[in-house]
């Protein structure tokens, strides 16, 4: 299977490249409507800032779910309709395949929501003539001339659709899960086998990033041998084995194993258990997910096209994006010998990859220190509640940092303001957050964040 984390990265990297013009009905998917939730909402309701719509921070995977959370309130702006399609891609993604609190059930239909929408939406784009496209494109009045012209020249519909890497990624991860499910129905598969989040390259890039850091603090290096990297992995298999126990409710010892409090919150997420569906219960949702697929595309203007071509049905669909791929797809001949250039330009095919000089300027003027995974420092910390991690609802909770009532010990960390009207006690470190545009960080490299500026 794909790493979910990657598939969604590349879908936000296709989102926000400038170049990438992507069409879906009578809407364009832009990044414009992100910039105007942005500017015209108040932070405390989206949680968005311009640093999370950085393209050159390429694996700010928390971003993705920041965006996700956002959904309600981008549907607020007008015209976001293909873009809030779009973000709803990625979080069927995250919730079929990184969310630890799915259901089985839920994972097949999120995973095959996400996969129908971008068949229909790609069955759109082969089947409406490329002049009409053009004249949809002249009608638009939320686009500049020179956003039209940009868009007309594009030789090929392929480009107003997502990078084949990523198509491709949700196809395989859908179709390996229901494989999976299906072995673990007719009993020739475990059925932990189904905690599909567990697929991933995360767990081992944590546990290098573990590894480093157990290297002294007055120490810069990062590289070991073997050895010593075997010697690492069984401290940390000590400090596990003693951090479970210590956590453990079954424990009788008083020895409390340090850990920070986001550690913490984290270890409070619910990890359902995966439970055993049948074929029917597959086939249903794999159905509903198709149906819903088609209703959330229909208000984009999608329906006439396909009714004056084929019918609208899931065979005809599959069959024509499976003779579509078949068509397009190539043999491999691994024996003819490629150049170091040739490979490094298929390497780079991917168009997510690359950065124009207009995102090189916008970044410069707009964003120039971006974020990173600790955005919520700036929230009140000792708030054991998380912000918008569950991705299975889109309506933002109370935000971290904005109370109703404190504990008096803690008064001195907080400010009595009014929200909307009501009395509210907003934390010191929430209002710093709140009142800044950026966010400077510090290099992870330990020899650059100490050098004279």
């Amino acid at each position: 299977m794909q790493d979910a984390t990657h598939v969604c990265t590349k879908l936000r990297n296709r989102l926000l490249q400038s170049s990438a013009i992507m069409m879906m009905g009578e809407n364009v998917i832009s990044i414009d409507y992100l910039l105007q939730l942005i500017e015209s909402q108040s932070k405390f309701k989206h949680n968005l800032v311009k640093s999370d719509i950085c393209p050159r921070d390429k694996q700010n995977y928390r971003s993705c779910e920041k965006l996700c959370a956002a959904l309600e309130y981008l549907k607020e702006i007008s015209g976001s309709d293909a873009t809030v399609v779009y973000i709803n891609i990625i979080r069927c993604v995250i919730i079929a395949f990184i969310d630890t609190s799915t259901t089985t059930s839920d994972r097949i239909y999120h995973a095959w929501l996400a996969v129908f929408l971008c068949r229909l939406w790609r069955t759109w784009l082969d089947l409406i003539p490329k002049r009409q496209l053009d004249k949809r494109i002249s009608e638009m009045n939320n686009i500049s001339e020179i956003a039209k012209d940009k868009f007309k020249q594009k030789k090929t519909k392929r480009n107003f659709f997502i990078t084949s890497p990523s198509f491709l990624c949700l196809e395989i991860n859908a179709h390996n899960f229901t494989y999976l499910t299906l072995l673990v129905v007719k009993n020739q598969l475990p059925i932990e086998t189904l905690n599909v989040f567990l697929f991933n390259s995360q767990t081992c890039e944590r546990f290098f990033q573990l590894t480093r850091s157990i290297t002294g603090t007055f120490s810069t290096c990062v590289n070991f041998s073997i050895q010593q990297f075997l010697n690492r992995q069984e401290k940390i298999s000590f400090l596990n084995h003693i951090k479970a126990q210590t956590n453990s409710s079954l424990t009788t010892t008083t020895f409390k194993f340090s850990s920070h409090h986001k550690t913490q919150r984290n270890s409070k997420q619910s990890t359902i258990q995966p439970e055993k569906i049948t074929k029917q219960q597959i086939e249903e949702q794999v159905g509903r997910a198709f149906s819903d697929a088609f209703n959330l595309l229909v208000p984009l203007g999608i329906k006439q096209v396909f009714t004056q071509s084929i019918d609208v049905t899931m065979k005809q669909v599959s069959e024509h994006i499976y003779n579509h791929l078949k068509k397009s797809s190539t043999k491999a001949d691994f024996l003819i010998p490629t150049s170091i250039d040739e490979q490094n330009a298929q390497s780079d095919s991917d168009s997510e990859g690359s950065i124009t000089e207009e995102d090189e300027q916008n970044d410069q003027n707009e964003m120039d220190i971006y974020d990173d995974e600790e955005d919520y420092d700036g929230i009140d910390e000792d708030n054991d509640d998380i912000l918008t991690s569950q991705t299975t609802n889109n309506r933002l909770p109370t935000m971290k940092g904005v109370r109703n009532t404190i504990n008096p010990d803690l008064k001195d960390s907080y400010f009595l303001v009014r929200i909307d009207g009501k009395q509210k006690y907003l934390h010191k470190s929430t209002a710093i957050w709140y009142l800044t545009d950026k966010k400077y960080t510090l290099s992870s490299d330990r020899l650059t964040r100490v050098m004279a500026k």
